[in-house]
């Protein structure tokens, strides 16, 4: 029996979320589709950029909320993302891991680490998702 990588796998998960998921069973948007597919483009640059970890070594252990935070905080500085902009790419970012708990159902305790982002572990963020920017919460 052949032994495929976690990077190998991860990799095959990522064709079959942008071409079964996506397209086939979600009936995704042209600009969704763009969306995800930059959103995806800047995480893996991020990633070897702050780790060092080329794009083809990237597995889905990667994708955890401290990592995928520190991502968006860096998209927010340096591109000045909105608020919008972060949230859409957050939602991108679960959605791989959920569609991976579909697919391989193995990994379920590393996709809740990937897709669990508390008020008690990452307050920022969650202010983030609920005030836009010059805001407020209608408290």
């Amino acid at each position: 029996m052949e032994v495929i990588s976690p990077q190998s796998r991860f990799a095959k998960l990522i064709e079959e979320f942008f071409l079964d998921r996506l397209i086939r069973q979600g009936h995704t948007s042209p600009q969704t589709m763009s969306a995800y597919g930059d959103c995806f483009r800047l995480l893996f640059a991020f990633a070897r950029d702050q780790r060092g970890t080329p794009p083809g070594r990237i597995g889905l252990a990667d994708l955890e909320a401290p990592f995928v935070l520190a991502f968006l905080d860096h998209l927010e500085e340096s591109r000045r993302s909105s608020i919008r902009g972060w949230n859409a790419r957050l939602a991108a970012l679960r959605s791989l891991p959920q569609f991976a708990a579909w697919k391989e159902p193995e990994p379920l305790a590393l996709v809740q680490r990937c897709t669990r982002y508390s008020d008690e572990a990452l307050p920022t963020a969650t202010g983030r998702m609920l005030i836009p920017r010059g805001g407020s919460s209608g408290h």
